[in-house]
């Protein structure tokens, strides 16, 4: 941190610094699975392939391949805050979880856990095509979609949830990581390609 900052200055950006952290993208989604998984699965024989995929196609790939390259240099922090840098593990990043996604559907998962996948899997390859033009925040989008679909499944009483949705949006606006269009385009694409995804799977709201 920068030491000619004020106390209150470095609090905050240490607050967006763990905020951004916490709600990573890849890490709410595989908690999300995870918990999906437990609540559906019939039993491990079940619930080990379904996490393990989940974990596998949806985070792994993706962060093996950002570490990696930070390592070689090639990106500049595992957030990937350069536009530039984006683009490649973002398409990595939705073609991984399409894959996750086809296997699932291959062992016949439970429908909610296809319809979370998918829906991932939806969302990451929109935000890789927006990506090619525009920065998109991939932490709105996913914490908005995480929530949007544990109302449908489980009900409109879980709307204050959405209220994550407020400091992970000023954690990401002040690191200056994403303008407040940006985390907003992010939050409203996920609401939308979530809403459609489980309707097409059978859903209405609430389930």
């Amino acid at each position: 941190m920068d030491p000619k900052k004020s106390l209150k200055e470095r609090f905050l950006d240490g607050a967006a610094f763990l905020i951004s952290s916490f709600f990573s993208p890849y890490l709410v989604s595989v908690v999300f699975i995870l918990i999906i998984s437990f609540i559906y699965a019939l039993g491990l024989k079940q619930f080990l392939p379904w996490i393990l995929i989940s974990l596998f196609f949806i985070a792994a790939i993706p962060v093996g391949y950002i570490i990696w390259f930070m390592e070689k240099k090639k990106i500049s922090d595992i957030h990937l805050s350069n536009l530039k840098e984006r683009k490649i593990p973002f398409i990595i990043g939705a073609v991984s979880s399409v894959i996750g996604a086809s296997i699932l559907f291959c062992l016949k998962a439970a429908t909610p856990i296809l319809a979370v996948v998918t829906a991932y899997a939806v969302n990451a390859i929109l935000i890789s095509i927006i990506t090619l033009y525009w920065k998109i925040s991939i932490h709105s989008a996913f914490l908005v979609a995480t929530v949007s679909i544990v109302m449908i499944v489980f009900g409109t009483k879980f709307w204050p949830l959405f209220l994550l949705w407020i400091p992970v949006a000023w954690a990401r606006v002040h690191r200056r990581r994403h303008t407040p269009e940006q985390v907003l385009a992010g939050a409203t694409l996920a609401i939308i390609s979530t809403s459609i995804v489980f309707y097409i799977f059978g859903y209405g709201i609430g389930g």
